[in-house]
């Protein structure tokens, strides 16, 4: 199993990201991507499309945690994929609620609720979700089990990826159009 996170801890080094908008997005994510304003605008653009309810703040946590992780772990499960054993692809997007609302669906954010432990009464069920797929690969090599939709083997072509959250579904190719948005210039790692 694999797993591209949705948020970061960037903002807790930086407090001002929590405040962007719409306008000083623009700047702030031309400088993180070492690009041209105009090139930060057709990554702006890209995720709108992908997440049109986010504000700016989410959008900039979005894209850094692509940069350092998303692209990454996409090429990874594709290169693990032509092997024999099967890839299984996660996206963890539930909001935590943390820090004071901020930090939303975090790098590691999932690891308390494979383990069962449950801050949140609204996020028993996915504790479950994630615990019984994490068990059942450990136990069969693979996630699959009856609290879960149906979770295929990874194919590049498809990228299937369970999206875990309130509402946990198979997603094919999420967050790609904005995802191959990202310039290969701006890529962490």
């Amino acid at each position: 199993m694999t797993v591209s996170p949705v948020s970061v801890f960037a903002g807790l080094n930086d407090p001002s990201a929590y405040q962007l908008d719409w306008n000083s997005l623009r700047p702030k994510l031309a400088g993180a991507l070492k690009q041209p304003v105009e090139q930060a605008d057709l990554v702006i653009a890209a995720y709108r499309r992908e997440h049109p309810e986010e504000p700016a703040a989410r959008v900039y946590f979005r894209v850094q945690a692509d940069r350092m992780f998303g692209k990454a772990m996409i090429h990874i499960a594709t290169l693990k994929a032509q092997q024999p054993a099967p890839v299984y692809f996660y996206k963890f997007e539930y909001d935590t609620h943390l820090a004071d609302d901020r930090l939303g669906a975090f790098h590691t954010a999932e690891l308390p609720l494979a383990v069962n432990l449950v801050l949140q009464p609204q996020a028993r069920a996915l504790s479950q979700q994630i615990s019984g797929a994490w068990a059942n690969f450990a136990r069969n090599g693979y996630p699959d089990h009856s609290g879960l939709p149906h979770w295929p083997r990874y194919e590049p072509a498809v990228r299937p990826t369970m999206r875990f959250d309130l509402r946990t579904a198979v997603v094919n190719d999420p967050d790609g159009a904005a995802i191959r948005a990202l310039p290969a210039a701006s890529l962490v790692g």
